[in-house]
């Protein structure tokens, strides 16, 4: 477990094999509510607004964290979706979403043994994010996959009051946080 400042913009980029690539967010929400945007491999780039993530802790009790990224703002959620019908690696895809998916929406982050990489954990399936080859992310439960490791960067502080709480009930009645 290590400790975010929600005040702070950080990167996740994958392990050496994949160094070059970051996690990112997709530009802008869509589908026809505009409350879904997806989540991908890209190559870093610290300055771009899709790759700085802010970690909110969802409760004091608990190193649980939501997950957003600047460019899609402060309502939509990093969670997972399972598919019914699977195809290829995985059947559970990590998403951004402006729709509260409960515990879908809450990260764990547990080092891989070593402390040198870590795991983004989903508390509602045990999964963790991986990179495919393709640049496209899946969840995993394959925790020696290389694909699964991550490290962490500290980019700079967020300073925006719109980033001050987390409004987890979307599109329902607001619960601030």
């Amino acid at each position: 477990m290590t400790d975010f400042n929600s005040n702070t913009w950080y990167a996740f980029q994958s392990r050496p094999k994949n160094n070059a690539l970051s996690l990112a967010s997709s530009a802008s929400l869509f589908d026809g509510n505009g409350t879904t945007g997806s989540v991908f491999a890209q190559r870093t780039n610290h300055s771009n607004p899709q790759q700085r993530w802010q970690l909110v802790l969802t409760s004091p009790t608990e190193p649980l964290y939501y997950l957003r990224s600047e460019a899609l703002g402060p309502d939509a959620l990093l969670q997972t979706f399972t598919q019914q019908e699977a195809q290829g690696r995985g059947t559970t895809t990590p998403f951004m979403s402006t729709v509260n998916g409960d515990n879908a929406t809450h990260w764990e982050f547990e080092t891989t043994g070593n402390a040198q990489y870590w795991w983004l954990m989903n508390q509602a399936n045990g999964t963790v994010i991986a990179t495919g080859n393709n640049g496209l992310m899946y969840l995993s439960s394959n925790l020696s996959d290389e694909s699964t490791h991550y490290t962490w960067t500290s980019l700079a502080a967020i300073d925006d009051q719109k980033y001050s709480a987390v409004n987890y009930n979307l599109p329902g009645q607001p619960n601030l946080r």
